[in-house]
Parts: structure tokens; C-alpha cells; sequence
């Protein structure tokens, strides 16, 4: 449930991370997912700057 927030909180501001982060769930691998969502942070506060996410 708590991965599923993260996703959330990041899910539009960052679509493209999200959408990795869901791609790398399905795979299995949490530790990859914690990687992505941190990624998907990252770009979420770039975005709010104003800039496109990588």
C-alpha cells in the first residue's frame, strides 16, 4: 500500500518515471522500484521548476 502512495504522489508530475517504476513492479524487483521512484522525485521537482523531466 505504501509503494502504491509513492506512485501516486508522482504518478502525473512524472508520468515517465512513473510509468517505469509500474514496468519495474510488475517485474518484481523492489529494490529497482525505490531506485525509479527517487528518479521519479527528481523529475517531479525539476517539473514544478518549470523544466520538461528528463
Amino acid at each position: 500500500l505504501d509503494k502504491s502512495e509513492e506512485h501516486d504522489s508522482v504518478h502525473v508530475p512524472a508520468w515517465r518515471s512513473a510509468s517505469t517504476s509500474l514496468a519495474t513492479s510488475r517485474n518484481g524487483s523492489s529494490a529497482d522500484v525505490r531506485s525509479t521512484i527517487f528518479s521519479a522525485r527528481g523529475s517531479r521537482a525539476t517539473s514544478e521548476n518549470g523544466f520538461a523531466p528528463a
